[in-house]
């Protein structure tokens, strides 16, 4: 944040978004300036109505095995019941269901690629990336 915490600041990676010629520029004050050509940039964006919501991280989550043949297991610390929700590299909704506590999920019936499984419980929420292979 910056502007007393008004405003959002956005990194954006320099070899994919045009930038101006110094923008993967460093300056240290009182040192040199540094380039490796390709670091990024930070803009300040000034518009209140571009942003995302920001939830509550959910802790003592783990799945394994990462990367998966299809049965993933899905940990939790504490016994309560989980939405779980699968997306596809799209976005896309591909697969949902609930835990309560520890539990088993088959991903077998997708195809082959990198997901992300979001496990939220209210307002809190986790995601991680798995690989189908």
């Amino acid at each position: 944040f910056s502007n007393g915490n008004a405003n959002d600041i956005r990194i954006l990676n320099d070899l994919t978004v045009p930038q101006p010629a110094t923008a993967s520029m460093i300056y240290l004050s009182g040192d040199d300036v540094f380039t490796n050509g390709n670091a990024a940039a930070i803009r300040l964006l000034m518009d209140p109505s571009i942003s995302i919501q920001e939830r509550d991280g959910l802790e003592g989550i783990s799945m394994y095995p990462n990367p998966t043949n299809g049965i993933l297991y899905i940990n939790a610390e504490v016994a309560n019941a989980h939405s779980v929700e699968v997306m596809n590299a799209l976005g896309e909704l591909v697969h949902t269901t609930r835990v309560n506590g520890s539990g088993v999920i088959d991903l077998s019936h997708l195809a082959k690629g990198v997901y992300a499984v979001r496990v939220s419980k209210g307002a809190a929420e986790m995601v991680q990336r798995v690989v189908l292979h």
